[in-house]
């Protein structure tokens, strides 16, 4: 399973190569998980085609909201950052924890949003199903 963070929902409607390969493949073979924090954050600046088929996608194969299992695992994650120099953004902390939570790998093109050592995370180019 792999679930996409923000910036990789941008670059698959930005028709970024690998992003729309992994994704589609994903697609196909049901291996897509969607956290409900990426997506809402996708679609607060998507235009109208985007967030047509982005609630398509959405539709077809759901979408993971906040369970007290991933806000437990969301607060963990954000306790630990706040120790460090570089700390991980709240929303960031969520997305990071339905991936742990759904036992996915989280795409990303920046690793340092998601300093977590437990968290599978990769950047599109990284990874095929």
């Amino acid at each position: 399973m792999i679930l996409p963070d923000t910036n990789v929902l941008i670059a698959y409607f930005a028709n970024h190569e690998s992003s729309v390969m992994l994704l589609n493949e994903a697609l196909l073979h049901k291996k897509l998980v969607f956290s409900v924090i990426a997506v809402a954050e996708f679609l607060a600046k998507a235009n109208k085609e985007a967030t047509t088929t982005m609630n398509h996608f959405v539709d077809e194969i759901g979408i993971k909201e906040i369970t007290r299992e991933i806000m437990e695992q969301a607060v963990t994650y954000r306790k630990q950052t706040l120790q460090k120099s570089k700390r991980a953004h709240l929303l960031d902390c969520f997305i990071a924890a339905t991936a742990k939570v759904h036992k996915a790998t989280l795409l990303t093109f920046d690793h340092r949003d998601y300093p977590f050592p437990d968290l599978s995370v990769k950047q599109p180019e990284e990874i095929s199903l």
